[in-house]
Order: C-alpha cells, then sequence, then structure tokens
C-alpha cells in the first residue's frame, strides 16, 4: 500500500546508504515494506494535537521498580 507520503525505493536506498549500510539492492526491496510500514506509524504519532499541559512521558532502561 503506498501512501502520498511514501519515498520512492531509490530515495530510501540513498537514505540507507547516508546511515551507513551497504545494502544490496534486494536487501533494500525487501527493508522498504518494513519502513514504509514504521514510517506511517511514526506520521501518525506526530498528528496527535497535543498542547503545552499535556505530560510528556520518558522511559529510563536503568530503572530499577524494586529500588
Amino acid at each position: 500500500m503506498t501512501t502520498p507520503d511514501a519515498i520512492s525505493l531509490e530515495q530510501f536506498q540513498i537514505l540507507t546508504e547516508r546511515a551507513g549500510l551497504n545494502l544490496t539492492p534486494d536487501e533494500v526491496t525487501a527493508l522498504k515494506p518494513m519502513y514504509d510500514f514504521h514510517a506511517a506509524q511514526i506520521r501518525s504519532l506526530h498528528e496527535i494535537p497535543l498542547d503545552a499541559e499535556d505530560l510528556a512521558v520518558s522511559f529510563s532502561p536503568t530503572w530499577d521498580p524494586q529500588a
């Protein structure tokens, strides 16, 4: 499924190269649907209307609930 905001395979390959990944064309083609899925999820998070009084949530991976 392609959305209007989806990037082309060529643009995605450029992103992978900028990230330092040396992927084969087959690997880029296999990875792109996963990128598209997660990009859509992130896009929906960015569309949530938050105001200044909304809480910010943080996660500390070193937090010990037993302490």
